[in-house]
């Protein structure tokens, strides 16, 4: 989440910064670990098309949106639903000694 709080910043100058903050923050992650993306063998694309402007909804929309989508789809987009190479067959992190 980011809230920033930002003194004599109107609304609308507030979302626009907490939208450069957010895709900054994605971006950056796309090009410095790539690798560690690829290793997850994960689709890339739906970050890649994170950029603003971003679509404004009210409280009450987003709310009625999540709601409206059933549970089973955001178990099956969980990232352990799929194999993942870098963790074992039970899905718990290794301890290193």
């Amino acid at each position: 989440m980011v809230e920033p709080e930002i003194a004599h910043c109107t609304l609308s100058q507030l979302l626009e910064i907490e939208e450069q903050f957010v895709s900054h923050i994605v971006q950056t992650c796309l090009r410095e670990r790539a690798a560690e993306l690829s290793l997850l063998q994960r689709d890339r694309s739906h970050l890649e098309n994170i950029k603003p402007p971003f679509a404004r909804i009210t409280y009450d929309e987003a709310t009625t949106s999540v709601h409206l989508i059933p549970a089973a789809h955001w178990f099956k987009h969980d990232i352990l639903a799929q194999p993942c190479p870098i963790l074992p067959p039970n899905g718990r992190a290794c301890r290193h000694s």
